[in-house]
């Protein structure tokens, strides 16, 4: 199992309508070259909202900024400081609001960077407390758990604890795709994890299923990623291939080839 990286703002750290104009506009633009792909940018804009905000004096503002720095640190490869930023960021919220969705998100975060890490058994306790935090706050099925629970699942498959990653896999789907709302970006992943999964304990048939409706999610997502449906249709056409499927293989692996070229030959399969 490869280790992604789906790193979270603290999205509403604290009402808008009280934080200074000039704070609330950093947010929105660092925010905004982030999304785009400007970390460099994005750094700039989120160190100098964390510095107004510690001159502010407000503890849960600056909590938001060093998280909010600290992924994009992260994602510039920068994991001490993003370590140091986000443990930061994780106290205050514990004298804050011990018991709020925000100390979750930091969590979550530093456990993203104590992966990469390579941080054993912190990361597992780290995604465990995130997702217990949000499961009390949020309920057990809504949106925001999905991630917390991919992770801890992807690390628990790593680790050959097969069960327990089933389990999370199962809770993501039913917290992304419920019905309730928009399917969640990250249920193509969540599905191709559970195929693989599949596929190594011996069980084709439900590796299949779970791979065409990886598929099936990645081709109906709002925002397309060419990449991951190239990755899920690779693992498909090696499923069918193992299986003699030879003609149905070649032919995925040619869309998986497309995909990546950023031709459109997607052909849509059931469920």
């Amino acid at each position: 199992m490869s280790k992604r990286m789906v790193v979270a703002f603290i999205a509403a750290a604290v009402s808008v309508r009280m934080v200074p104009a000039a704070l609330a506009s950093a947010i929105d633009e660092g925010r905004a070259a982030y999304e785009s792909g400007r970390y460099g940018e994005a750094e700039r804009i989120f160190t100098r909202r964390l510095r107004a905000a510690e001159a502010s004096g407000r503890r849960d503002v600056a909590a938001a900024a060093s998280n909010d720095l600290g992924t994009t640190l992260l994602k510039r490869g920068r994991l001490r400081d993003a370590e140091r930023l986000l443990r930061s960021a994780a106290r205050s919220w514990e004298s804050v609001a011990p018991e709020g969705v925000h100390l979750a998100v930091c969590l979550q975060n530093l456990a993203q960077v104590r992966d990469v890490q390579g941080g054993g058994d912190e990361v597992v306790v780290l995604l465990g407390r995130a997702l217990a935090l949000k499961e009390k706050v949020l309920g057990p099925r809504h949106a925001d758990l999905v991630v917390p629970a991919l992770h801890l699942a992807s690390v628990f498959h790593r680790g050959g604890r097969f069960d327990d990653a089933q389990r999370l896999y199962h809770g993501a789907l039913e917290a992304g795709g419920d019905g309730t709302h928009a399917p969640h970006p990250e249920l193509p992943v969540v599905l191709n994890n559970l195929a693989v999964l599949h596929r190594e304990k011996g069980e084709p048939l439900q590796a299949e299923r779970s791979f065409r409706r990886a598929l099936a999610a990645a081709e109906e997502a709002v925002r397309p990623d060419p990449l991951r449906l190239a990755g899920i249709l690779e693992n498909l056409a090696i499923l069918v291939g193992r299986q003699g499927r030879t003609i149905e293989a070649a032919r995925l692996q040619e869309r998986a080839v497309a995909a990546r070229d950023g031709r459109r030959v997607v052909v849509r399969t059931g469920w």
